[in-house]
């Protein structure tokens, strides 16, 4: 299901030539790939890298100029000692993850596999006795009020985060997507993963024999203990293996973690964790953790918001792949955390990015990748009548990167919030499982007091600061500045049109955004509409009956 085994070994024969940097943290000892192949100009400086995306089959190369395989961003080739893996997802496809990965089932690969899963599907498999596999419907956990002790119920949560902990002898993989992990959300859709390698710990403590750890390690190892509260046998067993030069972790998986130093992390952790938070607590998650991160930036790194001025006019673009029910009063709290001060006491207008029912429809997956686009008619309407929202198109014939033109052709399951400088610099950019709703970000309710989550969800947020970079760009704007000369430049794979942004024309037939009642015409597969298409696992069926939509 992945790749076969004469391109496998091409690909390992290319990675003793060459390098991929995966988070920008180069030392100029390897060779690193050309990302500033948008013109046939050479960069002294290549820039690093936010994130990646997922590599998608049946688009023009291009579109995969920044992607990995899920492979890679499992490190399912490299070498090294595994001691234990967890995987997270809300949809996992057993048959695919074996087919892709069928080392997972080789006695001695990882002493010790616990996957963590929404929909409860891989939790009636029988497995060898060193996986373990947790249901963590939130409908079916139990959660108290942390003011009351009295129960609450999570009847519209799930457990959405997607990511996987790859621990080797000497370094821990943190690898976070927005993909399940099913065959055609890995490879038909438009998914983002950010990936970095954690060393051991050289010192656990420091002179005053203190635990050193950072706000990475801090906030990763909070989001597990709030795991390990519904799933038992994370707080237990053994994580590693004993040898005379590794100690083995018996116990939680949260002190496991521990062991790694996260001190060089290129972005910070934004997870959300279901409850109802108070106090401090509602600055750990969400919408909640996004505010607190940019106001200590914005007081470590500036007077005031990047540009000068604290009335500078940034603007905010946020990309889903889900679109619930909104409302004026959630679309402003939404818009004060991602706009901070430079929005004043008025919530500002964000720029949701959408796909039309023709993006869909011409997609590799045809009307049948739409399953993966939950869209009620009624809820599209309400979010274009938002007067704090406006639509803006996921694809343009005219773009003005090979990228973002050849990303159209993946339908979008990738989750964006970015917010632009008046350059258009890119000022900080959110990658996250979390769509446009208050189950995902949170709630803040009493006067701001109280934080309302209902989700798991797991999403990194990146800067200039965090890269070690003058500038953060797009694929559309690094050309030109790179002409002008900047320093060192970051990237930022944003897969749809920012320089500038599309917006819907209401007077196009064809710029209708996507609903799941659509249907304009066959798909590629002959499907009229969403109904007609036979789906499982948020798309078709038959992995092997691609059909490549346009010429690769």
């Amino acid at each position: 299901f992945f790749e076969n085994r004469k391109m496998a070994a091409s690909s390992k024969k290319k990675r003793r030539r060459e390098e991929i940097d995966l988070t920008g943290d180069s030392d100029g000892e390897s060779s690193v790939v050309d990302l500033t192949a948008e013109s046939a100009m050479s960069s002294p400086s290549p820039p690093v890298v936010a994130w990646r995306t997922l590599r998608t089959v049946g688009i023009p190369e291009p579109g995969n100029r920044y992607a990995m395989s899920f492979r890679e961003m499992v490190a399912a080739d490299e070498a090294g000692r595994r001691e234990w893996l967890v995987l997270s997802s809300f949809m996992i496809d057993p048959t695919w993850l074996f087919s892709g990965y069928p080392e997972l089932l080789r006695p001695g690969t990882f002493p010790r596999v616990a996957i963590l899963c929404g929909d409860g599907v891989a939790s009636k498999l029988d497995l060898p006795t060193t996986f373990e596999v947790h249901n963590m419907d939130v409908k079916k956990l139990n959660f108290t009020h942390p003011a009351t002790g009295n129960r609450i119920t999570m009847d519209y949560g799930c457990h959405h985060s997607k990511f996987a902990l790859v621990a080797f002898s000497d370094r821990l993989r943190v690898a976070i997507t927005t993909a399940n992990f099913i065959y055609t959300d890995i490879h038909e859709k438009t998914q983002g993963c950010w990936v970095q390698d954690f060393p051991l710990k050289k010192d656990n403590t420091e002179k005053n024999g203190a635990q050193t750890s950072s706000d990475f390690e801090d906030s990763l190892c909070d989001y597990v203990e709030s795991l390990e509260a519904h799933a038992e046998s994370l707080r237990r067993g053994r994580w590693g293996q004993q040898t005379l030069t590794n100690t083995v972790v018996e116990g939680p998986l949260s002190v496991a973690l521990r062991r790694y130093d996260f001190a060089g992390a290129k972005a910070s952790l934004v997870p959300v964790v279901p409850g109802y938070h108070l106090g401090r607590n509602k600055d750990k998650y969400g919408q909640g953790r996004v505010a607190k991160i940019l106001g200590d930036r914005r007081r470590k790194f500036f007077n005031e918001v990047k540009g000068g001025n604290t009335k500078t006019k940034t603007s905010v673009i946020m990309q889903f792949s889900s679109m619930s029910s909104t409302n004026p009063r959630y679309v402003g709290q939404l818009s004060k955390t991602f706009f901070g001060p430079s929005a004043g006491r008025d919530a500002q207008v964000i720029k949701v990015v959408w796909p039309t029912i023709q993006d869909v429809r011409h997609s590799v997956g045809g009307y049948a990748a739409g399953a993966s686009l939950p869209a009620n008619p009624e809820n599209v309407r309400k979010a274009r009548g938002q007067e704090k929202l406006a639509f803006y198109k996921w694809s343009t014939t005219d773009a003005r990167s090979p990228f973002v033109d050849a990303r159209r052709h993946a339908s979008p399951h990738i989750k964006t919030v970015t917010r632009f400088l008046p350059d258009g610099a890119v000022d900080f950019s959110i990658l996250s499982s979390a769509n446009l709703s208050s189950v995902a970000w949170g709630d803040l309710q009493k006067n701001g007091s109280q934080l309302c989550c209902r989700n798991w969800e797991l999403g990194v947020l990146v800067t200039p600061e965090s890269l070690g970079v003058d500038r953060l760009l797009t694929t559309e704007t690094i050309q030109q500045r790179q002409i002008m000369g900047e320093k060192k430049s970051g990237l930022v794979p944003l897969p749809f049109p920012t320089a500038p942004a599309v917006p819907y024309d209401p007077q196009s037939q064809s710029d209708r955004p996507w609903d799941n009642e659509a249907r304009e015409g066959p798909d590629n597969f002959g499907a009229n509409g969403l109904r007609e298409a036979h789906v499982r696992h948020y798309g078709r069926p038959d992995p092997h009956g691609i059909k490549a939509v346009v010429a690769k």
